[in-house]
């Protein structure tokens, strides 16, 4: 019989719960999926924990009708504004006679660069390497099997919050369902959405989502540097709401059918939408236009501090991949980010049909991350050993 995979993410403003099925080869079909919207978190704490286990439940309940199917384990994603990544150097001696690379070489080196991370508020969720060198300094993705004396590596580490994981293992427990593991939801994403040549040239991956926005910046199978910005689709609708003195359900939707470039002499004068009282609501697209793009324009400025701030020097060719619902669901916006970053923009678009949105694409990485670990992680093998 066929593998049964769930997987729970905790966006700012949705809670999203999918069931899939595990295929042969690097596939699965999607069974069912839950959305249900909560009232999320800021600053690394839940906005309302009491309604949190109501939203919970109702997510894997409407998933469970949706594929026909019960769920027994499930797989938490673990978001960007509960995680750090730090990325630190290591070096070991290789005592084999022959001197050459070993497993076990590997795993002390990854031990010995995550030990100064452990601490009580933090627990080391991922360990993934950037590089490793060797006596030549030659840089290598897997070192297993050369020769050298010394091994010395550049390791990412993904730690995520302690009273994270002690609630939602609460959460699950509550709920009757056992935890198969907690996975960084940006993990997830670059693991299995970034084709793997961008990944060794270097990458940013931006979740955008309602109230935050992850900005991850990636080098081979590792995140090198990480912040959780406060901007998202939040500021969009809320600028709407003040500027046009429209109500949340109307800016929202506007939000919604707004697309970047249109012509506004002679193409497209006026928005309009029927809201829920039956009623045809007109507004000027250059009225829209100018609130829109202001705001956008600054998250977008904002994603370009991260990435100074970082420290780390991309690629010329390096490419920007955007997901979640805050901005890269908005037609037209690889275009307009791509001419502010003055970089090719991709939307991380999932193939799965049902869940073909960038709003699935994190809760759509953790199901991959749980179908299939080891093709995923690296063709060369290493991570058969390494992953947590």
């Amino acid at each position: 019989m066929r593998q049964t995979v769930a997987a729970i993410d905790f966006g700012t403003s949705k809670i999203v719960c999918v069931i899939a099925q595990k295929r042969a080869g690097a596939a699965y079909h999607v069974l069912g999926s839950g959305t249900v919207p909560y009232a999320g978190y800021s600053d690394g704490r839940w906005n309302d924990i009491k309604k949190l286990e109501d939203a919970t439940y109702a997510a894997i309940r409407e998933a469970e009708l949706s594929a026909k199917r019960k769920v027994r384990q499930i797989y938490v994603g673990v978001p960007g504004d509960f995680t750090r990544a730090v990325c630190g150097r290591a070096k070991v001696d290789v005592m084999s006679k022959d001197r050459r690379v070993s497993k076990q070489d590997v795993l002390k080196l990854m031990r010995r660069a995550e030990q100064p991370l452990r601490t009580q508020h933090y627990k080391i969720l991922h360990r993934r390497p950037v590089y490793f060198t060797l006596d030549t300094r030659e840089r290598m993705v897997n070192p297993i099997g050369a020769r050298t004396s010394t091994l010395a590596g550049n390791i990412s580490c993904i730690l995520a919050d302690s009273l994270f994981l002690r609630q939602t293992h609460a959460l699950m427990e509550y709920l009757g369902l056992e935890i198969a593991a907690h996975v960084s939801t940006m993990v997830g994403m670059l693991t299995s959405m970034i084709p793997r040549e961008e990944k060794d040239v270097g990458c940013v991956l931006v979740d955008a989502g309602f109230a935050t926005s992850t900005v991850s910046l990636v080098q081979g199978d590792g995140i090198v540097y990480q912040e959780t910005i406060p901007y998202g689709a939040c500021e969009i609708v809320t600028d709407l709401m003040g500027g046009l003195n429209i109500n949340y359900e109307e800016a929202d939707a506007i939000k919604r059918r707004y697309a970047f470039g249109l012509d506004n002499e002679g193409q497209m004068q006026l928005m309009s939408f029927v809201d829920r009282t039956d009623r045809v609501k007109k507004y000027s697209v250059e009225s829209v236009s100018e609130v829109i793009e202001a705001r956008v324009e600054e998250v977008i400025d904002q994603i370009m501090e991260v990435i100074e701030r970082s420290g780390y020097r991309l690629a010329a060719r390096s490419m920007v991949y955007l997901a979640g619902g805050g901005l890269a669901t908005m037609r037209g916006i690889r275009q307009f980010a791509s001419a502010l970053l003055n970089r090719n923009v991709q939307v991380i678009t999932p193939q799965a049909p049902g869940v073909n949105n960038p709003v699935y694409a994190s809760v759509l990485g953790l199901i991959d991350y749980a179908c299939y670990p080891d093709a995923l992680q690296q063709s060369t093998g290493l991570f058969s050993f390494l992953q947590r």
